[in-house]
């Protein structure tokens, strides 16, 4: 049925192409001379081919529409199978004889060569009907050919095309549809300018088997875009860079390529040393080198290519003017099957190196299987040694237990046998019936499909045979009234005298009948023309009643209609009332119940507050009031001494209390050098850690943590001058938006452009953005326009300012962008890296480590998401400042905490979560870039170097010191009073 209906098509398109260019009268004869010319062109062209293939190129001025019919009826005719077909440079034809010939070559067409030709998109249209198995496709050099025609092109041989040659295609860009060729093995881009670092990305992405690939000449592509290139096609073996690549794309090479046999890096004056290292140290198995003039090469490459390349042959270093021929010839002695080359400077294969590979390959195995025969021999004696003992001591208790495992296998293997017949029998029963239906489905759509050719197909038959058989009637017809008319005038030159008195006759009568019928068409036609009139106005009356009846039935349904939408939109609009009503009340008992809660937390930390600050002010009143006490005590008991002194001056009293004062003076002066000392001291710490980046109030490394005499942990923050019980959670919204998905609307491209927020800058309040197209940016996320920035919640899309942090994602923030160490069981050592975000949806943190090899599946450059809530006993976590390695909750609370777990962490609600007043804020009490305040136990600000004086746990610091204060004050009277005790004397 196919064949008949491509011969029906291919009969039209032949009568398109021969018959309307020709003149009427001369048709057969110039469509007869023209078929003969156009089947010896077919024969022509045909006698000459190779099996299976229509190679075309040497006919290309021949090639025209009507010779692509011919051919096509030849191909059916013969039953040719056509798998390879070459119209390079035919651009004579057009879409109606293409359309022919791949009816007539049909789905076996595996290789298309369409090179050096002006590309048409309606014949490319054409041949994707036909185009089920195309495996080769060349349309190198054709500079009509643009990304949307081969976007349009490719979708017809996406899982079948093996080979592709877009060489030499100045159109061909980013956009040009070859990323979906999964089975693509070879491909060639040399010298098409357009393609950059998002088609190799692409590529990269979609053709993971490409084997054979050439980038020379493409001078936009840059080492971001073939890192992504061979992330993804990893099975390369041949590589054509030439002047493209630097030292970046040739250790992403060597990292992933490591089957590569043959690299091309001609040109690329960039790499170094250090790059040719990298590869050759990745991709052993290279054979084949090409380095001309790479200029900043040395010979260490030849040092590490001896080393780690022992099966090279071909090694061409043209221009690498570091590289001396001495260095050559040494490398040729190190490697068994190359020589110094002839033609130009490196390395070739030798002659007989073929023959050195499989002389080493022969050693190799007769080598193997002598040791296999020598540990078969001694196997064989050690087993003879020990049967005696095997069957004694071993074989009873070995069969019972090969027993009893044999049985429990062959149980197993029967339950897992039925399970599998099982599921097979369901699958298959299910395989079944859905092919059965198919084919029930198909069989219908096939019967109905054949009944409406065969109808189509006997109406055009019918209309052929009717126009051939009424064409050769008038033909014949034509010839008989000919003769007739010859016959007829015979007889009217025989008969004409008597013809010409009847012919008198008759016109006589003919002009009384004349007369006659003049009046009576007269009559008739006045009659006919009333009878019209009459007509006319009752069919006038009638459609004009007609059309008032059917225009006011239509009326009434329209004013139906628009009433039934009055009532659709009042229901409509009642219903969005209630909900948005419904809605309102919702939320406004939940900002009901949010702000009571909101006050009772308040009012809990206020009582909180208070209880602290009454605290702080009682033990302050007892302290003055135990300073006077104490001094007044001091006093009166001195007042005592001096009155008795005085009442009983002793000589050796007096110069004892002269010596006392000495000593005091002394002891003062001692004291007040060792206070300016300390003062010194802290004066020179507090400089420095002034001049210390870290002690700007916006960094968040700016706290020490310090145990308390009374055993409570403390964090204390120089710049902020504050110190607080558990570690404070700067910057916790904004770090809890690193890891989201991030869509940004420019405005002069009118366009989203995705991406995701993989850091962020406590300094600069800057998140860092890499977008899907490799383009990276520093960004103010609260400067950007309302309305241009969206963020995805793990969930859906929203705006930015509609983003609400969860509870676990805010807290988990304190852990972004801290150092952590892993303990991998597999090599029991400690793996160090970052954390970079936390996935609030599966509650895990995603690690980056210092080491280029992810622990997840060896990828070079991964990140690993780890369960840092789940196994916490793996990871410790570092202090920035004191780099301390802690665990997770002790990071939170502190080391002396070394109890405290995670979920403890979790779990805890402290006063530094509490909202704080406005002036508290600007005061300084506190500092939180969220809106959140951490707790000052002492109410005020503590000054950096008097930690311990504030400490109020103990009395040791404040009884230490009375004395040397009550002295300071009393100085002058002392003095005094040696000087009164000296006159005395």
């Amino acid at each position: 049925m196919k064949q008949g209906k491509a011969k029906i098509e291919l009969g039209k398109v032949r009568a398109a192409v021969a018959s309307p260019v020709l003149p009427k009268r001369h048709h057969n004869n110039q469509t007869t001379v023209r078929s003969v010319q156009s089947n010896d062109d077919v024969d022509a062209i045909l006698i000459h081919q190779l099996p299976a293939t229509l190679d075309l190129r040497p006919h290309a001025a021949l090639v025209t529409d009507h010779v692509l019919v011919e051919l096509a009826i030849a191909i059916m005719q013969r039953k040719l199978t056509i798998s390879h077909l070459r119209i390079a440079g035919c651009n004579a034809f057009s879409a109606v004889g293409m359309r022919s010939l791949v009816h007539a070559i049909g789905p076996h067409l595996k290789s298309l060569d369409y090179s050096a030709s002006i590309v048409k998109r309606d014949v490319l249209k054409v041949l994707v009907t036909r185009l089920e198995d195309l495996r080769e496709l060349d349309f190198s050099s054709c500079a009509t050919l643009s990304s949307d025609v081969l976007r349009d092109f490719m979708p017809c041989c996406n899982h079948t095309l093996e080979k592709c040659n877009l060489a030499h295609c100045n159109l061909v860009n980013d956009e040009g549809g070859l990323t979906q060729c999964a089975n693509l093995k070879s491909l060639n881009l040399a010298h098409s300018p357009l393609v950059g670092d998002r088609g190799l990305a692409a590529l990269g992405v979609g053709c993971g088997a490409l084997q054979f690939v050439s980038f020379e000449g493409l001078i936009n592509i840059t080492d971001t875009g073939m890192v992504k290139f061979v992330a993804g096609c990893m099975a390369l073996r041949v590589l054509h860079l030439k002047r493209c690549v630097t030292d970046r794309s040739l250790a992403a090479i060597g990292a992933h390529c490591h089957h590569l046999r043959s690299i091309n890096l001609c040109g690329c004056g960039r790499i170094s040393t250090t790059g040719m290292t990298t590869l050759v140290l990745g991709a052993t198995q290279l054979q084949a080198i090409d380095v001309q003039g790479c200029n900043l090469l040395t010979e260490e490459v030849l040092c590490v290519v001896a080393t780690n390349l022992p099966a090279l042959q071909l090694l061409n270093v043209n221009g690498c003017q570091q590289i001396t021929d001495n260095g050559i010839r040494t490398l040729a002695d190190h490697l068994p099957y190359v020589t110094s080359a002839t033609h130009f400077r490196g390395l070739e294969p030798l002659a007989n190196a073929t023959n050195l590979k499989f002389a080493t390959h022969q050693k190799t195995i007769a080598h193997s299987a002598a040791i296999r025969l020598q540990a078969w021999y001694r196997g064989h004696l050690g087993r003879i040694q020990a049967a005696s003992w095997r069957r004694i001591q071993l074989e009873v208790p070995a069969a019972k237990r090969l027993k009893q495992w044999y049985m429990m296998l062959r149980l197993v293997r029967e339950v897992n046998r039925r399970a599998f017949a099982t599921s097979v029998a369901r699958r298959s029963a299910t395989t079944i019936q859905a092919l059965v239906r198919g084919f029930l489905v198909r069989a219908r759509l096939d019967r109905d499909a054949n009944n409406m050719f065969r109808l189509h197909v006997g109406n055009v038959a019918a209309t052929k045979i009717q126009t051939r058989y009424r064409g050769h009637f008038v033909r014949h017809g034509t010839t008989m009234v000919n003769q007739a008319l010859h016959r007829m005038r015979v007889r009217v030159a025989e008969q004409r005298r008597v013809r010409c008195a009847v012919m008198v006759q008759r016109s006589y009568r003919a002009r009384l009948n004349r007369c006659r019928l003049v009046e009576i068409t007269h009559v008739n036609s006045l009659r006919r023309r009333q009878c019209h009139d009459a007509a006319s106005k009752l069919q006038r009356l009638y459609r004009s009643r007609a059309a008032r009846a059917q225009t006011a039935v239509l009326r009434r349904a329209m004013e139906e209609h628009k009433a039934w939408k009055r009532h659709q939109v009042r229901v409509a609009v009642r219903l969005q009332s209630n909900w948005r009503r419904h809605a309102a009340r919702r939320t406004i008992d939940a900002a009901r119940v949010a702000h009571a809660e909101r006050v009772a937390k308040r009012h809990a930390g206020a009582t909180a507050v208070q209880r602290v600050g009454r605290g702080w002010l009682g033990r302050k009143k007892a302290l003055v009031r135990r300073t006077q006490w104490m001094a007044q005590t001091a006093a009166a008991k001195r007042l005592q001494r001096w009155w008795r002194r005085c009442l009983a001056p002793r000589a050796n009293t007096v110069a004892y209390q002269s010596l006392v004062a000495q000593i005091k003076l002394q002891l003062l002066a001692e004291a007040a050098d060792a206070e300016a000392k300390t003062q010194a001291m802290l004066q020179k710490d507090r400089r420095k850690h002034d001049m210390d980046s870290a002690s700007e109030a916006d960094s968040e490394d700016d706290w020490y943590a310090y145990p308390g005499t009374n055993g409570q942990p403390w964090w204390f923050s120089p710049s902020r001058d504050q110190r607080q019980i558990v570690r404070p959670n700067c910057y916790a919204i904004a770090k809890s938006m690193v890891g989201l998905g991030v869509r940004v609307y420019w405005p002069f491209e009118a366009t989203w452009f995705q991406g995701r927020i993989v850091k962020y800058c406590t300094s600069k309040r800057k998140h860092k953005i890499e977008y899907l197209d490799g383009d990276k940016e520093w960004s103010v996320l609260d400067d950007v326009e309302v309305g241009h920035l969206q963020l995805f919640n793990h969930e859906c899309w929203l705006m930015y300012d509609n983003y609400v942090a969860s509870e676990r994602a805010t807290k988990a923030a304190l852990y972004v962008n801290v150092r952590l160490q892993r303990y991998d069981v597999a090599t029991f050592a400690w793996k160090t890296g970052k954390i970079r975000w936390f996935d609030d949806t599966s509650g895990l943190f995603c690690v980056a480590y210092d080491d280029a090899i992810s622990a997840v599946n060896g990828s070079v450059g991964g990140d690993e998401m780890v369960d840092l809530l789940g196994c916490e006993d793996d990871f410790q976590l570092q202090d920035r400042r004191s780099f301390e390695w802690m665990g997770p909750g002790a990071y939170f609370f502190g080391p002396a905490y070394a109890a405290t777990r995670v979920q403890d962490y979790m779990d805890y609600t402290g006063p530094y979560e509490e909202p704080m007043p406005n002036d508290v804020v600007d005061g300084g009490g506190g500092y939180g870039d969220d809106g959140n305040m951490w707790n000052n136990e002492g109410g005020e600000a503590v000054a950096y170097g008097d930690w311990t004086e504030n400490d109020y746990a103990t009395n040791e610091w404040n009884d230490g010191n009375l004395d040397s204060t009550w002295v300071s004050e009393h100085q002058e009277d002392l003095i005094a009073d040696d000087g009164g005790f000296a006159a005395a004397d």
